[in-house]
């Protein structure tokens, strides 16, 4: 086990460690007439950690890896972390205008029936909610693959069918939000030059006009982001907890 030049070992358990560092057992020896054999001691004890780590299991190498040379994972960590971060706010503002669109239809029926106050506005508010509520909700959505779909066809194919399917759905996905939002974008701008109101004439029309722009250019960012995990074999909700 050990090179010709290096000898006269003696079992001696706390000087292994002071001059050789810790090795697999005490019977690999404990004390070296440490001399003139420096260098036949530093490559020895190379030589048995590299078997330690050979006999090593593997989920032990598979950390031991992860932690020196797995420095790439950091931005994907921090990147996913972003996506769930966002999503998962987006989600929440969709809940919130849904709830405010509730809230306004209520108390327009509330004040118009009962009261007998109706506001004309409060209605258009109601309704630009909605707007809002269901293009963000459609982002969300496009972000989790949760669009009414029919996947009669789709259950009875090979895995790597499905991930080609899968991504040219992405694909078609990004380029017609990124269309529709490109001719919305126009429409909204040209309510704003033009300064168009709403049939009440309180509100500004492009407050509601820009909910359809804003919505399909995150559903094109939500695509894109459900395409990479459909290519990292890693397809889940953003916002789902692990």
């Amino acid at each position: 086990m050990l090179p010709p030049i290096c000898h006269q070992w003696q079992c001696r358990r706390q000087r292994c460690r002071r001059f050789m560092g810790t090795f697999r057992n005490s019977d690999e020896c404990d004390e070296f007439r440490y001399s003139d054999h420096r260098d036949c001691a530093s490559d020895y004890l190379e030589s048995t950690m590299s078997d330690s780590k050979e006999h090593e299991p593997k989920p032990a190498r598979k950390a031991a890896s992860a932690g020196t040379g797995g420095g790439w994972r950091l931005p994907m960590v921090v990147f996913d972390y972003a996506d769930r971060l966002f999503f998962g706010f987006l989600k929440l503002v969709t809940g919130v205008a849904f709830v405010a669109m509730l809230v306004s239809v209520f108390s327009a029926v509330i004040l118009r029936e009962v009261v007998d106050l109706p506001i004309p506005w409060l209605e258009e508010v109601s309704r630009y909610f909605l707007i809002w509520s269901v293009f963000l909700g459609a982002t969300v959505l496009a972000r989790q693959n949760s669009h009414i779909s029919v996947d009669v066809l789709r259950q009875f194919m090979p895995p790597l069918v499905k991930k080609v399917v899968d991504i040219c759905i992405a694909i078609t996905g990004i380029s017609l939000a990124g269309y529709f939002s490109y001719l919305a974008t126009g429409f909204t701008v040209m309510a704003y030059e033009f300064s168009e109101m709403s049939l009440s004439g309180y509100l500004h029309a492009w407050t509601g006009y820009a909910a359809v722009p804003l919505g399909l250019a995150l559903a094109v960012i939500a695509y894109a982001l459900w395409g990479m995990d459909i290519v990292r074999d890693r397809v889940r909700s953003p916002d789902s907890v692990d």
